[in-house]
Formats: C-alpha cells, structure tokens, sequence
C-alpha cells in the first residue's frame, strides 16, 4: 500500500487497497480473506452507526414536537 494512500480513509479504501508483495511477504490469501471479514464488519458497524442516528433524530424530533404541542395546547 503507497503511503500516498493514506490521503483518504482507510475505511472509504477497505474493499479496493492492494498490498505490494515482497520478497517474505504475507500469505496474499490470508490477507484477502481477512480484509473481506473486516469490511463485512466495518458495513455492519457503519450500518448500524446510521441506524442509531436515525433513532437519536427521531427521538429530539418527537421530543420538540411534543414540547411545541404542549406549549400550544398550555395557552
């Protein structure tokens, strides 16, 4: 992987990085088969993150709208 790589995130990278192979290099299989896991993993994660806003959002959303209602309805 060129150091020049690391001007965007590793995580926006996960499914295309490519490794250069040396002389005593790592087993290519193994590396591949653990970069799939991990960006399985980073999806999930990421989808999950998403999922936890949506909830937050909804949650300060009822919250204000309940507020407003009972201001209104308090007049």
């Amino acid at each position: 992987m060129d150091s020049n790589d690391s001007a965007y995130s590793a995580l926006d990278a996960i499914d295309t990085v490519a490794f250069k192979i040396g002389v005593r290099g790592y087993n290519v299989d193994e590396v591949d088969d653990f970069l799939e896991r991990l960006s399985g993993e980073v999806h999930q994660l990421k989808e999950l993150v998403q999922q936890q806003r949506n909830s937050c959002a909804r949650l300060v959303s009822g919250s204000i709208n309940s507020t407003l209602v009972r201001r209104v309805m308090s007049r």
